[in-house]
């Protein structure tokens, strides 16, 4: 199944304009990670988590009131039904989970309480997170530029990395907005967007390979490059479209431990297929992509 066939959308024509969005777009998310920062979660800050699951639905503000009497309670909410509840505070000690329970059994006598599991991260270990999350991000980027120098040429390499740098960075902007929690399941998410990202720019790639035998016919690589976008729209828009719906599913259905995780993955998604249409490959065309293409196939 295929639609938007035999169109010719000017997208290069309106590259500058788009240049234009996205750094804006990277600069705002900039100077908010600057000036406001991430909102770790337990993982990165440290911390004690504990889940409970109530014999009816509670008022989280209630549940937040009670724990403060004792606590520094770092975040509160539902994940899943809403009797079931999620504590993150600050303190990391022997004594947490059992006064948690303790404190809550006191408050709720008439909402009895099951304790489903509990967890502590030093900030020891959460700065070994910190660091092992850049890495494999980072990891990961090389690996990508490695393997499209070898598939196509080191232009487009650096051309795809560029784009998924600005794919990521908006995405994490936006997290630093809404104040999203930034955990590992967030990490993982962003690696999602790597991937998913690459592979639609890979795809717009290839196509643009395809069509480089057209430079001997006299057509430019600026109209190569547009044809092939255009050619690979349908692909693009089905693909995205098709993977939103599963995301919106999460967002919307899938509780407050999985939300982080879905808006990651669907701002990434919007991201990456605007920056595969409109930053990776005019990138080309800035950096004179198109002679070295030329000088090959002569």
């Amino acid at each position: 199944m295929e639609f938007l066939i035999n169109k010719n959308y000017k997208f290069i024509e309106d590259r500058r304009k788009a240049y234009v969005l996205s750094g804006v777009l990277i600069t705002l998310s900039i100077l908010l990670f600057a000036f406001k920062g991430l909102n770790y979660g337990v993982d990165f800050l440290g911390g004690s988590s504990l889940e409970v699951r109530f014999k009816s639905p509670v008022e989280l503000d209630e549940v937040r009131r009670v724990v403060a009497t004792k606590y520094t309670a770092d975040r509160i909410q539902n994940f899943g039904a809403s009797n079931d509840v999620l504590i993150h505070v600050v303190e990391q000690n022997e004594q947490v989970k059992n006064g948690l329970v303790a404190l809550l059994r006191q408050n709720f006598t008439n909402n009895s309480i099951e304790e489903r599991s509990f967890n502590q991260v030093g900030p020891k270990i959460g700065d070994e997170l910190k660091s092992a999350a850049l890495w494999a991000t980072l990891w990961g980027l090389a690996f990508i530029v490695v393997y499209l120098a070898i598939r196509f040429h080191w232009k487009w390499g650096l051309a795809a990395v560029v784009a998924l740098g600005h794919d990521v960075t908006i995405t994490i902007g936006l997290f630093v907005l809404l104040q999203l929690e930034f955990s590992l399941a967030t990490v993982a998410a962003l690696l999602t967007i790597v991937g998913y990202s690459v592979n639609d720019t890979i795809v717009v790639f290839d196509r643009i390979r395809e069509n480089l035998r057209l430079l001997k016919r006299g057509v430019t690589f600026e109209d190569i490059i547009n044809k092939s976008v255009n050619e690979t729209l349908s692909r693009t828009v089905m693909t995205s479209a098709l993977t939103m719906l599963s995301v919106l599913v999460l967002l919307f259905m899938g509780g407050e431990v999985l939300r982080p995780f879905a808006w990651a993955l669907l701002t990434g998604i919007i991201v990456g297929t605007y920056s595969s249409i409109y930053v990776a490959s005019p990138i080309l065309i800035e950096w004179s992509a198109g002679e070295d293409a030329r000088k090959s196939i002569k």
